[in-house]
This record gives structure tokens, sequence and C-alpha cells, in this order.
């Protein structure tokens, strides 16, 4: 996508495009099998993301190269507005799945879960878990495999090639910021599916082990709050938010004083 469509938050590009038009993006690349460019790759991206790839200089160079940076959390869009450069919508990764997973029960499109906890003698790994859940509540969307997403590199290989082999149109990776990220950028010019999504914890949610925030929340954009009342272990991460957000306000002033 061409530099003067990407809103830049923090030194950050984000593709300014509405959920729909990102999940048509993504549709209109199903059954066209990628060549040399590899498949479409798509970020969803927060606040968190956003500070990681301030200091993670490989994580950055990545955001810079993928087909789409998607405005993942209310945070992103709100230093949007502040930047004087707002975006159509806020662009939740939850939603763009739930949008492709619609759209492919009615088109018959192939998923492929990877990420999430092994499984054990009394719980079954968290992406088949998620492909049980999915082939219930979407007929029509066939999962042609999944993996667990605590690989050892030594068998990073061997997985693609099951990705591959199961002809699946659409690649969920759910491994977390910036492990899916990079995961995806190392193993794009031998991946054979269409798409290749970012989605950090949502197998978890698809495989209903966490649940959603109520819908009042996310219209309020208050997802993040009820993340971290639900699970407190993510309060080391939200940490990050507040730095996020005066970064944000500082280079509003810097810009106003600019300017005047």
């Amino acid at each position: 996508m061409s530099e003067k469509c990407r809103v830049r938050v923090l030194g950050i590009g984000f593709d300014a495009i509405s959920l729909a038009d990102a999940a048509g993006r993504i549709g209109s690349k199903i059954g066209d099998r990628p060549g040399d460019g590899g498949p479409l790759l798509v970020v969803t991206a927060n606040p968190e993301m956003v500070e990681l790839a301030r200091a993670d200089e490989g994580l950055r160079s990545i955001l810079e190269r993928v087909d789409l940076v998607l405005p993942d959390g209310i945070g992103v869009v709100w230093a949007g507005r502040v930047l004087g450069t707002p975006f159509p919508e806020r662009v939740p990764g939850a939603d763009l799945v739930e949008a492709l997973l619609r759209t492919g029960a009615q088109r018959g499109w192939r998923f492929f879960f990877l990420g999430g906890r092994p499984g054990d003698a009394a719980n079954p790994p968290v992406a088949g878990a998620a492909a049980a859940k999915v082939e219930e509540g979407y007929p029509g969307v066939r999962v042609t495999g999944y993996a667990h997403g605590y690989l050892p590199q030594s068998e990073e290989d061997g997985v693609v090639e099951q990705i591959n082999e199961s002809g699946a149109d659409i690649l969920l990776v759910g491994m977390g910021v910036p492990r899916q990220e990079k995961w995806m950028w190392r193993h794009r010019d031998s991946l054979r599916v269409s798409a290749c999504i970012g989605v950090g914890g949502m197998l978890d949610v698809l495989s209903g082990a966490v649940k959603r925030a109520p819908v009042a929340f996310r219209r309020a954009g208050l997802e993040w709050m009820y993340r971290l009342v639900t699970q407190p272990s993510r309060f080391a991460r939200m940490l990050r938010l507040p730095v996020f957000a005066a970064s944000v306000l500082k280079e509003r002033f810097w810009r106003d004083a600019r300017e005047h």
C-alpha cells in the first residue's frame, strides 16, 4: 500500500481502511495462490505493539513491509485523532477474524490454526479446540489443520509443510507479539496460503477458553479494561499504555509548537 494511504502513529504506519475493506481485500486473495511475493501478510496492531516496535528494530522493519497493518485498539484510533490523521474506524483483530469466518462459511474457505497451548491427557490443544468450535459454529468453514504455538525453531519447517499440504486458504497465527509477526515474516516465501494473519489470543477466544468483552464494553472502547479485570496477569503489559499516551501527547505538543 502506498505511503499516502498510511497513517503514522509514533513512526509506525497503519493502513487507514475500514473493517469491511480489510476483509474484502483478504477475501479477494482467496484462491489466488501466491507467487514469488508470498501470501498477503496482515498485522493487527495496538498501542502495546507500537511501543514494542519503537524499541525493536526487527519488528518495526516488518511492520513497514507487510501488506496490511490494521488499527486494533482504541488507543491507536485515539492517537490518530490527536495527531490530526483520523482513521475511518477501529479494526479489531477479533472482529476481522469473525467476519472472515462468516464469509468463509458461505464460500467454503479453508483455515489453518497455528498457536495456543499444546494439549495434555486432560485437554486438547487450544488450536484443536478452536477448530472444533469454529466448524460447529460456522458450518461451511473447513479447518484443514492446526498446530500448537510452542514450537522449537527446529520444527518450524515441518509445520510449514503441514500447513501447505493442508490446502488452507487462510492461516491464523496466534503466538503473541512479536513472535507471531516474526514467524510470519520468516516463513513468508515458503507458505502457500493466500493470506496469513497475526491474531494474538484469538484462538483462545475461538476455543472458548477466554471470553471476549461484552458488546457494551467494545462499543465504549473499554475492551482493554475488561481484559485487564478478567486477566490480571496482563497488568505489566498494560503499563505500556500510559507511556504510549504520553508519547502521543508529546508529539502533538511539539508539532503544534513548530507550527506556531
